[in-house]
């Protein structure tokens, strides 16, 4: 059929924490197309993987979020699963750069330049 992973192109589009999990998707995508324990499971990674063309993100925190060390200063609990991608934000970034080298993927990021105001009450 034409679905993901036909050869159709497929760019990202995400906003925030959703181009961490983009990110960590494409890493896993990778590991499953080098190690995936049956072939045809490397064989559809693959075929994504060369489908994949780019991906654009909005206010995504590359490289972890001061929002998130200044909430977990305040004694406000973050999800798990926010608080591993933060923490390992960084090493994702790289992680990724790397994908985006050998796959020859294009990317664009984006953000407001502009501080918010944050009231807690």
């Amino acid at each position: 059929g034409e679905g993901v992973g036909s050869q159709r192109p497929v760019v990202f589009v995400a906003h925030s924490l959703g181009g961490l999990v983009v990110k960590q998707a494409c890493v896993e995508l990778s590991k499953q197309a080098a190690y995936g324990l049956r072939a045809e499971q490397r064989e559809a990674a693959g075929r994504l993987l060369s489908s994949i063309k780019g991906a654009v993100f909005y206010g995504t925190a590359h490289v972890g979020s001061r929002l998130a060390d200044w909430l977990a200063s305040t004694g406000i609990e973050l999800v798990p699963a926010l608080k591993t991608l933060d923490k390992d934000a960084a090493m994702l970034q790289t992680a990724f750069g790397a994908l985006c080298d050998v796959h020859k993927w294009e990317t664009l990021a984006f953000c407001e330049t502009y501080k918010t105001l944050i009231m807690v009450s």
